[in-house]
């Protein structure tokens, strides 16, 4: 995939992605005459790698009536939106994930209903692998990154899971505690624990150096000794809600919690059975 950066506006071109992502900065602006320019730097090297960009999203944090500009890219004005998918995630311009977790909930359900249609008559064990192959994997796409925190959006979530909960048990029953029942016989994690678990390991992978992202340009570990495990990281100061339940912030709680077993673990592997058995 062909890309093209423009750090002037920081700003990033996809080849594949038809989406423009113009990024405010605090008490920072950028002007049409500046994306203007930056539109030159390209040339005609935009037109091949796909059509011309239609819209921007614009992110404003800390400010409760951010200016509004249209802004024109390669000699096309773009229409301003409110919430865009990037990369299979729809990003707003409030850093909220409600549009995202209504967009997953929505393709989820599409998706298990046709699995209810067809595997109607089938018995638990494939009704439980459908789910878990073509349903669950839709609300868990990249959920490290847009984990929400909103009662609304966990009980949306959860609520796709323990329909599938009751399909693959055949009980529908209105009794108090059945589905409950039903996620224990067939042995699944509430979703909001395995979102958990996933960020968890994901830093784990950043700690010890199993992907490519420079922990340590937006992180510190504590370098007192304190109580718990001996790999505590420095708590992210916060003001904004949406920076309050961002990865970062919201990880390092979790992480820091953890015993220092856990922590310590010498591979990937045994992190996510340790930290399995942790959560149960």
């Amino acid at each position: 995939m062909s890309r093209t950066s423009f750090p002037l506006a920081d700003l990033t071109y996809h080849g594949s992605i038809d989406h423009y992502v113009v990024r405010l900065r605090r008490n920072r602006d950028y002007t049409t005459r500046q994306l203007g320019q930056e539109s030159r730097m390209t040339g005609n090297r935009s037109r091949p790698l796909g059509k011309a960009p239609t819209s921007s999203l614009t992110m404003t944090i800390g400010k409760r009536n951010p200016p509004h500009h249209k802004y024109n890219f390669c000699n096309h004005s773009l229409e301003s939106v409110s919430s865009h998918p990037y990369l299979g995630v729809h990003i707003s311009n409030t850093l909220s994930w409600n549009t995202h977790t209504q967009a997953a909930t929505k393709k989820a359900q599409r998706i298990q209903n046709v699995v209810r249609r067809n595997l109607w008559s089938c018995n638990k064990k494939v009704k439980s692998t459908a789910y878990l192959a073509l349903v669950r994997p839709l609300l868990e796409y990249a959920s490290s990154a847009w984990d929400p925190s909103t009662k609304q959006n966990i009980k949306s979530l959860e609520r796709v899971q323990r329909q599938a909960a009751r399909f693959c048990t055949s009980n529908y029953s209105r009794e108090e505690g059945t589905v409950t029942k039903a996620l224990k016989d067939l042995g699944w994690e509430s979703l909001q624990t395995r979102r958990r678990n996933q960020r968890l390991s994901m830093l784990y992978k950043m700690k010890n150096g199993l992907v490519d992202i420079p922990l340590y340009d937006y992180v510190q570990l504590n370098p007192r000794e304190t109580r718990g495990n001996n790999q505590k990281f420095l708590q992210l100061r916060h003001k904004a809600r949406a920076y309050q339940d961002s990865f970062f912030v919201s990880t390092i709680k979790d992480w820091n919690n953890l015993p220092t077993s856990i922590v310590n673990s010498p591979s990937l592997t045994t992190f996510k059975n340790d930290l399995l058995k942790h959560t149960q």
